[in-house]
């Protein structure tokens, strides 16, 4: 298998979604994007950071308590950073005012957060990120934020901290 077909491959699901054409679509979008690069980097990193343990570390009890809790942590700071991404490229792009900015993402981030509610595995400090994550959308001058990477600080952060390594 060429590796230009194991990359289409496995991004498939991506070429293929849906366009983002509402509230719901856009919030589907940041809910799904946000799960997979927090797994994957979690995963990723701790397994280069591992080695050959890898797979050994996941008979730990312990260890998989962590990791749930590391996974549920980032999701929740991933969320964050991709909805200030999202609503500084709508802001910039859809023309939308600050108040029309806030209010759609906002509404993004409270309909994302209440389907995922607490998971019992995500730990004590997951309700005060939501709440952060929350607050940061809800202070964002989004005018003044750029649609590149400059959003995105607060999930590479957590996922150094979170990782049980």
């Amino acid at each position: 298998m060429m590796f230009g077909d194991f990359i289409s491959r496995a991004f498939r699901r991506f070429r293929s979604a849906p366009p983002i054409d509402g509230r719901n679509s856009l919030s589907d979008f940041i809910d799904s994007r946000s799960a997979f690069v927090a797994q994957s980097s979690l995963y990723g990193y701790i397994k280069t950071r591992t080695g050959f343990e890898y797979f050994r570390l996941f008979e730990d009890p312990a260890f998989v308590r962590s990791i749930n809790i590391a996974k549920w942590n980032l999701y929740a700071e991933c969320v964050g950073d991709l909805s200030l991404f999202c609503g500084a490229h709508l802001s910039r792009r859809m023309q939308f005012s600050e108040s029309e900015t806030a209010a759609l993402m906002q509404k993004c981030a409270a309909d994302i957060f209440a389907a995922r509610a607490s998971p019992p595995e995500a730990g004590d400090a997951y309700s005060d990120l939501i709440h952060r994550a929350k607050m940061r959308i809800e202070s964002a001058k989004w005018t003044a934020l750029q649609d590149d990477e400059t959003p995105f600080v607060r999930s590479p952060e957590a996922l150094v901290y979170w990782a049980p390594i």
